[in-house]
């Protein structure tokens, strides 16, 4: 059994509630947690919390955050509307890490071009779901072009496509683990 971390950076994108962060620095893994949200406060001791969001290098200026009753389901857009608030935005290249330990995606869309723009191994690990569920959705043909583009560096663990958490079929925590290791 191979130990996939190597106490290098792990980034949790989407990282409300720092649960997955606190989790992996509480193992003495160095975290950077994104989280544009202006309600994102008393990040975890070792984690080191950037009010931002990902985007991919096709989205990076302009960007809102749509702000609606539910806050684990606000994302980005690049048009201001009514409830709607400016974020700072980031791309992975903008970060410069050369390779991570871990990447974690739950950004609400956001995560079909980020990963879509991905050339080549950048993380021994990629965790994720696609956002079928939402305004978002790209429909399952463009998810599974995604994954089998992935595919080239990453062994895909966990492809099924189901229903859960009472949402529409989606692709939920695919793992994508770098071939070689």
């Amino acid at each position: 059994r191979a130990d996939l971390l190597t106490k290098g950076l792990v980034l949790d994108a989407g990282a409300r509630g720092f649960v997955f962060a606190k989790w992996f620095a509480e193992r003495g893994q160095e975290v950077i947690a994104l989280d544009p949200s202006p309600d994102v406060i008393d990040p975890p001791k070792f984690v080191s919390h950037v009010p931002a969001a990902l985007v991919s290098s096709k989205c990076k200026d302009n960007m809102y955050l749509e702000l609606g009753p539910d806050p684990n389901a606000w994302y980005i857009h690049g048009g201001k509307g009514m409830e709607s608030v400016p974020v700072k935005t980031l791309t992975i290249a903008d970060l410069k890490v050369a390779k991570w330990d871990l990447i974690k995606l739950n950004i609400e869309g956001s995560e079909y071009d980020i990963l879509d723009e991905i050339e080549g191994p950048i993380a021994r690990q990629i965790v994720f779901s696609f956002h079928e569920h939402t305004s978002r959705a790209r429909g399952r043909e463009e998810c599974g072009r995604i994954i089998d583009k992935l595919a080239k560096w990453y062994h895909v663990c966990n492809r099924v496509w189901e229903k859960r958490y009472g949402c529409r079929e989606n692709y939920w925590d695919i793992l994508l683990v770098e071939r070689g290791i």
